[in-house]
């Protein structure tokens, strides 16, 4: 009934974004992902007006559907998701999603716009698991392009880096196969 008057919607929009989000993240921890996307396409179309809820909402959104090798969608709603970090003013944000966008430019095999992306992400000084995650798809760009010296090069200089033990199993695979 609130949403229903104008007035109401204005204030009301927020915090049943805020609701759907929450909501959505729940179904996604319990392994229902249909239902996560549902609620965050609810939370979507709500449009609140936090620059944060946005971005979380389509950066889930860009995950799920990377996860189901939906790559131009999930590039799409990553791109969205950027530009609401932005907004926000959240640098931690921005930059990691960064990553996301480049990474599905890799898996769509246009290199040039990852390369583009991935050097404003560098310029970007998180932490040196954020700097690894750049130096990993850097590297995933060159070995599609069958530049494997260089894929190599780029791997080695984050190989002592501190990362959970999948991320470390995945480097290694990847050195040995280069």
């Amino acid at each position: 009934n609130t949403l229903s008057s104008p007035l109401g919607y204005v204030f009301a929009r927020n915090d049943l974004a805020k609701a759907y989000y929450h909501m959505a993240r729940n179904f996604y921890h319990a392994h229902d992902y249909a239902t996560a996307a549902d609620y965050y396409i609810l939370c979507d179309r709500l449009n609140p007006t936090d620059p944060m809820y946005k971005g979380r909402v389509n950066s889930c959104m860009g995950f799920l559907c990377k996860q189901d090798s939906c790559f131009e969608e999930a590039l799409e709603f990553y791109q969205r998701s950027s530009c609401a970090f932005k907004e926000s003013g959240s640098e931690w944000y921005y930059a990691h999603n960064l990553v996301n966008v480049a990474e599905q430019y890799v898996n769509l095999r246009e290199y040039a716009k990852a390369d583009s992306v991935l050097s404003i992400a560098e310029t970007y000084n998180i932490d040196s698991a954020y700097y690894a995650n750049v130096m990993d798809v850097k590297a995933m760009a060159l070995f599609n392009q069958q530049k494997y010296n260089l894929a190599l090069a780029c791997l080695l200089e984050t190989k002592d880096y501190q990362q959970n033990v999948e991320v470390q199993s995945y480097r290694a695979m990847k050195m040995m196969q280069l």
